[in-house]
């Protein structure tokens, strides 16, 4: 566990899979930056398009958010 795990032990939860219960997907810089769309990313975009608030950002756009936390 890294220091960025345990800085949101307390506010996050990790899950393997997106779900309705999903806010948050957090895709890997490479594969954002290249628009290359994982099954997660993709749930993702199915779950919004029925419209559940979730939203799908890069790696480094999460690090900046936290980073003023």
């Amino acid at each position: 566990m890294d220091a960025l795990d345990e800085a949101l032990l307390p506010i996050t939860e990790v899950a393997s899979s997106v779900t309705k219960k999903t806010t948050l997907v957090v895709v890997g810089d490479d594969r954002f930056s290249r628009g290359e769309r994982s099954g997660k990313w993709a749930r993702a975009e199915q779950l919004i398009s029925e419209g559940y608030r979730l939203r799908v950002i890069s790696e480094t756009y999460f690090r900046e958010l936290i980073a003023d936390c």
